[in-house]
């Protein structure tokens, strides 16, 4: 988490500061749906395996479509702020995905070795 922040704040180091909300919320954008995927999912790596997919596809589409919104958003309401926006979404959305399927995947380990 510290280092996403250090990027975030060498990257935005040269825009003004009314841009800062906007790349706040493509961080939010980007964090928030991740951690609703999660806790949806963790509770099914006990349960059968068709439940655990159901629920992980499921909350990866709704994170995309979540961010689609959030750039089409910002993109209708305030154009010129679109660049910091999807740079700080897409910058968070790759970031937490990859740990949010290391997460699983390291959950899943213990699971697969007792079969």
């Amino acid at each position: 988490m510290a280092a996403l922040l250090l990027a975030v704040w060498a990257i935005s180091a040269g825009w003004p500061v009314y841009q800062f909300p906007y790349f706040a919320a493509g961080l939010a954008l980007g964090w928030v749906p991740t951690l609703i995927t999660y806790l949806l999912v963790t509770p099914a790596l006990t349960g059968k395996i068709h439940y655990l997919l159901g629920r992980l596809l499921a909350g990866m589409m709704g994170k995309m479509l979540a961010g689609i919104v959030g750039i089409i958003a910002v993109a209708l309401t305030a154009n010129e702020q679109l660049a910091p926006f999807s740079i700080a979404f897409l910058i968070s959305y790759f970031i937490f995905t990859g740990f949010e399927v290391y997460g699983l995947i390291r959950k899943l380990r213990p699971q697969s070795e007792k079969e």
